[in-house]
């Protein structure tokens, strides 16, 4: 709260964390987070990690072609992972936090173009909401991973989305066609974060 910057994660097994891109807290305060830094779909090297409260770090996951934004259900039983150059949405069961009973996929985006998932949320009633990079889209997938609706973006490269203002109604997205940040309300409040009152 003092503008303090300090390292809180930078290596795993003593090897450096490469090139964190996202995260989300549970309700608890432990942090998911992905590391997709020199991963592509010829490399598929990227990782996903968390971080409990009292400082353990572990690893999730491997393998990922770009893994991206990621999410935590408000009940901490479920991480949705993006993974862009596939465009699969990757679910995680939870048994405890950090640990993971099932791995599977959740969801694919629709489009034949060059990208897919960045960065996601869920909203109160367990939608999860997805931008699709280079569709101009934000895609709202059920609990169960159906694709509910499609809303098109006045841009094409939609990068992440967030809640926020006094009621988490308003969804905050940025975008990478005009470097900006949109607002528009959502027809429900976010998914309760950590850390709100």
């Amino acid at each position: 709260m003092d503008g303090v910057v300090s390292t809180e994660v930078g290596t795993f097994e003593g090897q450096p964390i490469r090139g964190c891109n996202d995260c989300s807290f549970d309700s608890q305060g432990n942090l998911y987070f992905t590391a997709p830094a020199g991963s592509s779909a010829q490399d598929p090297i990227g990782e996903v990690y968390c971080r409990l409260v009292n400082g353990e770090v572990l690893k999730l996951g491997d393998g990922f072609a770009f893994c991206n934004g990621l999410a935590v259900s408000g009940d901490d039983k479920l991480l949705i992972v993006a993974e862009t150059f596939t465009k699969q949405l990757h679910g995680y069961r939870l048994s405890a936090p950090g640990r993971v009973s099932e791995k599977f996929i959740f969801a694919t985006l629709p489009g034949d173009h060059r990208g897919g998932p960045d960065g996601i949320d869920f909203d109160e009633q367990g939608r999860l909401i997805a931008t699709n990079l280079g569709a101009g889209h934000l895609e709202v997938f059920s609990a169960d991973g159906t694709l509910e609706s499609r809303f098109p973006l006045p841009f094409t490269h939609p990068s992440n989305v967030h809640f926020g203002g006094p009621d988490s109604r308003t969804l905050l997205i940025t975008e990478h066609t005009n470097n900006a940040v949109w607002k528009t309300q959502w027809p429900c409040a976010g998914q309760l974060q950590f850390g709100w009152s």
